[in-house]
């Protein structure tokens, strides 16, 4: 049912990793649901219509290559030692316990650094499982790249073979888009509020990732204002941060990018405003605060849960504002079902 895999082996020696061949390793042994955790992929961690095909699979006599598993400890150093954790084979080892065998044959990792672990679950599903999409393996490289300072060329070769030419520079691009979004992050502002991408590779010249004399971050927080107060593309932003450049001292460049906000806003003007407006833009202003935390979250950490706040989460001022903001969102939902139906007749 089992088989090696010489093409796995040379890999484990090629990432310095040290390894052991065994058969009937009891899959009791094995932190089964811990380890769809530590799965590569960014979706669902184990698919169970795939689980069941492998079981049908497995139940007609098929030969698989064995799965791979680290010890415990050197995955997680408060597990105990006998434990075993996957790394490669979650589909594998789940639809073995589905046709109710009690052992496998497996690759066990005896010592590995964090890096070469990482390294070798990312780019397992692309060789066999329910392979990675493009896009996954993509955010895998940006991943490994940033973490680790791995070559982004090296990175393309292992995921994508011959065609890693046509994606290293959709990664490079990537990654200045992300450094930017994450630094506009830090400085409190929300990146999703502008959908087109191109426009942070625009700002990125401004961002501190870039290590120029044009990196700054007051000039940067204002030019990402202006893009969206303007309501500016990626070729309008472009443009905008090539002036900025061109403008020696900081107070030249952000008297630029004030004028170039009164040019071309398209907020309404303050004198123009209703009394109606001004409430609703003191509301937009706590809606505002209160989306900048929960996509922001603290220091550019996005907002998991409520655990973090400890045993404020009892302040008896958090049930009252959390109901009525359920009920202005049900007022608010109700506002714009009546207006889909007006624009319909």
């Amino acid at each position: 049912m089992w088989r090696r895999d010489p093409e796995l082996e040379r890999q484990f020696d090629n990432l310095g990793m040290k390894w052991d061949y065994r058969t009937g390793v009891p899959i009791s042994r094995i932190e089964v649901e811990k380890s769809k955790h530590n799965n590569a992929r960014f979706g669902e961690a184990v698919n169970a219509d795939r689980c069941l095909e492998l079981a049908g699979f497995m139940a007609d006599g098929a030969i698989f290559e064995a799965p791979v598993v680290a010890k415990s400890n050197i995955v997680d150093k408060k597990l105990r030692r006998d434990r075993l954790f996957i790394l490669a084979g979650n589909h594998r080892i789940n639809a073995a316990i589905t046709c109710d065998l009690e052992a496998v044959s497996a690759y066990i990792i005896t010592e590995a650094s964090q890096e070469a672990m990482e390294e070798f679950t990312r780019t397992d599903n692309t060789k066999h499982g329910q392979m990675l999409t493009e896009e996954d393996r993509i955010e895998h490289i940006i991943e490994m790249s940033r973490k680790y300072g791995k070559s982004t060329i090296k990175l393309c070769q292992k995921f994508f073979g011959k065609r890693s030419n046509n994606v290293n520079s959709i990664i490079e691009e990537r990654i200045r888009q992300k450094e930017v979004k994450e630094e506009l992050m830090r400085y409190g502002l929300d990146p999703s509020r502008v959908k087109n991408n191109a426009v942070f590779k625009a700002l990125h010249p401004l961002s501190s990732n870039n290590k120029s004399k044009f990196s700054n971050k007051n000039v940067l927080c204002k030019s990402f204002r202006n893009v969206v107060d303007c309501g500016l593309n990626g070729t309008q932003t472009m443009n905008m941060v090539a002036e900025v450049r061109r403008l020696k001292t900081e107070k030249e460049q952000m008297t630029y990018l004030t004028n170039f906000e009164k040019a071309n806003s398209k907020r309404i003007p303050r004198s123009r405003r209703t009394d109606s407006s001004k409430e609703f833009t003191q509301f937009q202003r706590v809606v505002t605060s209160l989306h900048k935390m929960f996509v922001c979250g603290n220091h550019g950490k996005p907002f998991e849960d409520f655990k973090q706040f400890g045993d404020n989460i009892e302040d008896t001022k958090i049930d009252e504002v959390l109901t009525k903001l359920h009920e202005v969102g049900l007022a608010y939902k109700k506002i714009k079902g009546d207006r889909r139906i007006r624009r319909r007749k």
